[in-house]
């Protein structure tokens, strides 16, 4: 999860393990590659940090503060993989709180 091994399958980059029918649906879609990484890599947190209607301010800024060093972490682990491309790595917040990338 904090170091999770990433390959390149057909024009994409895709972190492992996915599944080739959830990327084929995508594509039928209409869906960007842009989205369909995005989609297709998500890393949702929520059995790491679950939803609490009680959350105290404090929780909440050590949860994105977390999710921030995670970010980070992808960020230099896909700078060393693939030192030839660009990605976004985002933290998506609200509902689905997790973590994505696509390449740029």
């Amino acid at each position: 999860m904090f170091w999770p091994k990433v390959v390149k399958f057909e024009d994409y980059y895709l972190r492992e393990p996915f599944e080739e029918s959830h990327l084929r649906g995508w594509e039928k879609s209409g869906a960007t590659r842009a989205q369909i990484e995005i989609a297709v890599n998500v890393l949702l947190f929520d059995q790491m940090f679950p939803q609490d209607e009680t959350a105290t301010p404090l929780k909440e800024r050590q949860t994105e503060a977390m999710a921030n060093m995670m970010r980070d972490m992808l960020k230099a682990k896909l700078q060393v993989d693939f030192p030839d491309q660009t990605f976004n790595v985002l933290v998506l917040e609200g509902y689905d709180f997790g973590l994505s990338f696509h390449r740029a």
